[in-house]
């Protein structure tokens, strides 16, 4: 027998069960809220955990001597690019200042339901912050969220605790997946490029950490004896002319990622150009970020379209007697690999210093076989990428899937026996 429906006046509820509530979160929960706690009271061998608005680990911060809260509460993020998440607590613990936390007024609602239609219905509530989101006290108070009848809420709430649990184990075994196969696609390339394909070879010890021992017949040489580099450049972003309508390519480096550019995300004008003082990349060119603000420093990749770039970027071109382009790029993603600080002298640095980097040194075969490995590589790397594709794109089936059966459960579209 089909369920009767109703609207539930809500626009991201939509209709709900005939005989199911909307009910404001101040109507079922005492609220409160945690408090500043420094990282100096933090200690492991202390027992009571301090959850904060991380969403790994549990959200576990770290651990203190005393406690503030006892007994099951849901929290939510208040703050930051994770605000509306939800968690349930029980236990003694403690919660930063970032986190607020939802005391059940009696005893008759179940705890679980409820934390599964908050985190579907709180993410809609979230407004734009400096600091990323916000949902404070006064507007988690005033969320309206769905509420069945008591034995509802249970069955629900086991319904979700089985399902979720199955495709959150999927998830992880994607990920887990996902991450072997990239450590796999690394030491292919490692290996590869200072090993060669030749098994047989007669090796020798290449003196250089990273690369170890390497065919004896191939050479140890300075970047800058087999390319030609140059840096790139910024205009000002206060001036319109220099960016409005411009059809020059302009690339930065947050779009390197050891592949191939075959467009830019932003394009410039010629003035701007003139101004920046950058310099053309012919097609070919290999482009390596010096910063990135620590995401992809030291990362490089292939350029297949002409373009600039902006001062954060080194382009090298191969002499193309001495040098594949394609082999210097796998190169780069080795030593990348090993340690980043390595191509910027062994320091800590903020970026990566382009004198020092012409003058790493990099395992050299013959051309021909330089093209041999590029060619190897650039087959066995695609392989290797479809697979991680694939299995990305579960991994977003699985989290949307995941959203949907909550969706459809808390709010009885999907009808739970």
């Amino acid at each position: 027998m089909t369920r009767k429906m109703k609207d539930s006046g809500v626009e991201w509820i939509g209709e709900i069960p005939e005989d199911w509530e909307i009910i404001k979160v101040k109507q079922l929960f005492k609220i409160g809220r945690g408090r500043v706690i420094a990282k100096t009271e933090l200690d492991e061998k202390y027992p009571y955990p301090v959850y904060s608005s991380q969403t790994k680990n549990d959200g576990i911060l770290g651990y203190i001597q005393t406690y503030d809260f006892e007994g099951p509460r849901l929290t939510w993020t208040t703050d930051g690019a994770n605000a509306g998440t939800v968690f349930i607590r029980d236990g003694k613990y403690n919660c930063t200042n970032v986190c607020g936390t939802l005391e059940l007024k009696d005893e008759i609602n179940d705890l679980q339901y409820l934390k599964y239609t908050l985190e579907y219905i709180a993410i809609f509530h979230k407004r734009a912050d400096t600091n990323g989101y916000k949902i404070m006290n006064n507007e988690m108070a005033n969320i309206e969220i769905v509420l069945p009848s008591e034995h509802k809420q249970k069955a629900i709430a086991d319904f979700l605790d089985k399902k979720v649990s199955e495709i959150d184990n999927i998830i992880f075994k994607t990920k887990k997946a996902i991450e072997e196969y990239k450590r796999y696609k690394q030491s292919l390339i490692t290996e590869t490029v200072t090993k060669g394909l030749d098994e047989n070879v007669q090796m020798k010890d290449s003196g250089i950490e990273w690369i170890g021992e390497i065919p004896g017949h191939w050479d140890l040489v300075k970047i800058n004896r087999v390319t030609r580099s140059y840096s790139g450049g910024t205009p000002s972003r206060d001036i319109k002319e220099y960016w409005e309508n411009g059809d020059i390519n302009w690339m930065s480096s947050g779009e390197v990622n050891d592949r191939i550019i075959y467009d830019t995300k932003e394009k410039i004008t010629k003035l701007g150009l003139i101004n920046s003082s950058a310099n053309y990349f012919p097609v070919n060119t290999v482009m390596v970020a010096l910063n990135g603000q620590g995401k992809t420093k030291g990362m490089s990749a292939i350029l297949k379209v002409k373009t600039t770039a902006n001062q954060s970027l080194v382009g090298f071109i191969c002499f193309e007697d001495r040098l594949d382009y394609r082999y210097l790029n796998y190169c780069f993603i080795t030593s990348y690999s090993y340690n980043r600080s390595y191509l910027a002298g062994g320091n800590k640095r903020d970026g990566i210093a382009a004198g020092e980097l012409k003058q790493s040194r990099i395992p050299l075969p013959n051309i021909f076989e330089q093209e041999q490995i590029a060619s190897y590589l650039d087959k066995k790397t695609n392989q290797i990428d479809q697979i991680i594709s694939s299995k990305e794109k579960l991994l977003r089936e699985m989290e949307a899937y995941k959203k949907s059966l909550i969706y459809e459960t808390v709010t009885g579209k999907r009808e739970v026996k």
